[in-house]
């Protein structure tokens, strides 16, 4: 909109200039009436769900940048991202790694004094915590009671991630089921042969020990082995039969 200025003359033969003036956020410059300038008092501009307000062409921002909030009156104002209370800068939660820090308290997000660091975990498992109050991912078999069985008929390696009863069956052949080292404290699987031929079906504990010394199990026609680790690759027989 263009300002100019202007000499006008009244009924009674009064002349009268009139210049152009802006002021509360507008300003007069060159004949014109342009947007920007202090304000002298308080605005407010009203919206609605039909008459919106939308800037466009904004500078992308950086992680220094400030953040807009509106106080508990509406009114806008611009505080540091690391003066919300009890922030972190750690991670992103736009991110596919992020750590999303909490720090125990009364349970926010926000408190200053907990942790939880979440990894990504495998299709099928359930979030939980262990007996130190850990979180960690557990199988869905081991959160339910639900066993997940397997029946194999030539060598295998079991699966920590996936396996609860291995059924084996050595009417074919040989069979020798390898425990894997590195898993979890606690971790039990039951072993169970099948057949009753002269073969043989072997109980091997990779980089570990069974029993405290043994680093095998020859298992007999018909029998059952559930055994759990100790950790650090340390196997215990629990059951037999």
């Amino acid at each position: 909109m263009m300002a100019q200025t202007k000499t006008v003359v009244t009924q009674f033969g009064e002349k009268v200039i009139i210049h152009p003036n802006a002021n509360n956020g507008l300003t007069a410059n060159s004949g014109y009436i342009q947007f920007g300038g202090e304000l002298i008092q308080p605005s407010l501009l009203t919206t609605n769900a039909t008459n919106t307000l939308a800037i466009e062409g904004l500078m992308t921002g950086t992680a220094n940048d400030n953040i807009l909030v509106t106080d508990t009156d509406g009114i806008l104002k611009t505080i540091s991202r690391s003066s919300l209370t009890g922030a972190t800068t750690k991670g992103s939660l736009l991110s596919t790694n992020a750590t999303i820090t909490i720090n125990s308290g009364n349970n926010k997000l926000w408190d200053t004094d907990a942790s939880l660091d979440i990894t990504p975990g495998t299709a099928n498992q359930i979030l939980t915590t262990n007996t130190s109050t850990a979180i960690e991912w557990k199988n869905t078999a081991q959160i339910t009671g639900t066993m997940n069985l397997v029946r194999k008929t030539a060598d295998y390696t079991i699966s920590e991630t996936t396996d609860n009863v291995v059924l084996v069956d050595a009417a074919g052949g040989n069979i020798i089921i390898t425990i894997p080292d590195g898993i979890t404290a606690g971790r039990f699987f039951t072993i169970k042969r099948v057949d009753s031929s002269n073969n043989t079906v072997t109980l091997l504990f990779s980089g570990g020990t069974i029993d405290e010394s043994d680093t095998f199990i020859a298992v007999g026609i018909k029998s059952t082995y559930q055994v759990i680790t100790e950790g650090s690759n340390r196997w215990q027989t629990i059951t037999r039969f």
